[in-house]
């Protein structure tokens, strides 16, 4: 029972940590093309990554980061990742 949790736990927080870093990379793609311009597909961009964004910009704050840009986030997510890979071995 207890390894069936933990497969669904850590299947979640990859794709938790897979939707994140797709959601800031595109969110870094995009600024570069539009030059931080406010555009609509912008502002639609925005409103559908913001969810997954603000909890890791939260969870940053808390532990005293709050400096922390988005591609720290980018490192959380991969540090998630990396974490998931060595407990499975």
């Amino acid at each position: 029972m207890a390894e069936y949790v933990y497969t669904l736990v850590s299947g979640l927080l990859f794709v938790f940590a897979a939707l994140l870093n797709t959601a800031i990379w595109a969110r870094v793609i995009l600024g570069c093309f539009t030059a931080g311009e406010d555009t609509v597909f912008s502002r639609i961009l925005f409103f559908l990554t913001e969810p997954f964004v603000l909890p890791v910009r939260k969870l940053l704050g808390r532990a005293g980061m709050i400096g922390m840009t988005d591609l720290s986030a980018v490192v959380l997510s991969a540090l998630i990742c990396a974490a998931l890979a060595f407990l499975r071995l």
